[in-house]
């Protein structure tokens, strides 16, 4: 049986359930007083499941170099059980790739571009705020494009859909992006007032709620 192939299937036989077991413990979500330093530890703690399972992949890919072409393995056994947690990958990719084209309903201010992130705010939206609270709306956006937010969020989804079921993947990165957006309002306020900010997300929520 080809190398590669036994590499593929030993890839998602192993390194599906480290992500499994590892994705479904609960850790303590990040209390830390400053907005950044609480998204910073939570963004890390989204990625820390798939530390086990980057161990695995290294290990196999190790092996993978010392074995000849042509290996023995399970055959029909070995590929069958791995494609299971393959299903999970494929999920994984197919969402990611849908992700990457955008949302189908864009909100009425939001940061697009995974590579050259940018502003975009709705017309509605920006007549319905004076020049400040517009002011206030682009800044925190402003904030999203400098860290190039779009991005990590698309890999953060990617990172949890990995872990799929686990409830506690979906927690995590839940409470990231509620870190995300409370270091990002905080970052605008230093340049804007945050009441100007305050009306800016009211008016956005109106908005999207079609009030």
């Amino acid at each position: 049986m080809d190398r590669e192939l036994i590499l593929a299937a030993l890839t998602c036989l192993l390194c599906g359930p480290a992500l499994v077991v590892a994705g479904a413990v609960r850790l303590a979500a990040p209390r830390d007083r400053a907005a950044d330093d609480r998204e910073r530890r939570a963004w890390h703690r989204l990625w820390l499941p798939l530390v086990p399972a980057a161990l695995v992949l290294a290990f196999l890919l190790g092996w993978a170099a010392q074995e000849p072409e042509q290996a023995e393995a399970g055959g029909a056994v070995l590929f069958g059980i791995a494609a299971l947690f393959g299903g999970v990958v494929i999920r994984a990719i197919v969402r990611a790739a849908r992700a990457a084209r955008g949302p189908r309903r864009p909100p009425v201010a939001m940061t697009t571009g995974l590579w050259r992130p940018r502003v975009v705010v709705a017309p509605e939206l920006a007549a319905r705020l004076d020049p400040r609270a517009l002011a206030a709306a682009i800044a925190h956006e402003a904030a999203h494009a400098r860290h190039r937010d779009p991005l990590r969020m698309w890999l953060a989804q990617l990172a949890t859909d990995l872990q799929w079921p686990a409830r506690a993947a979906r927690a995590r990165f839940a409470d990231w992006r509620h870190a995300l957006e409370l270091a990002r309002d905080a970052e605008a306020c230093a340049h804007v007032h945050a009441s100007d900010l305050a009306a800016a997300l009211i008016a956005a929520a109106q908005l999207a709620r079609g009030e």
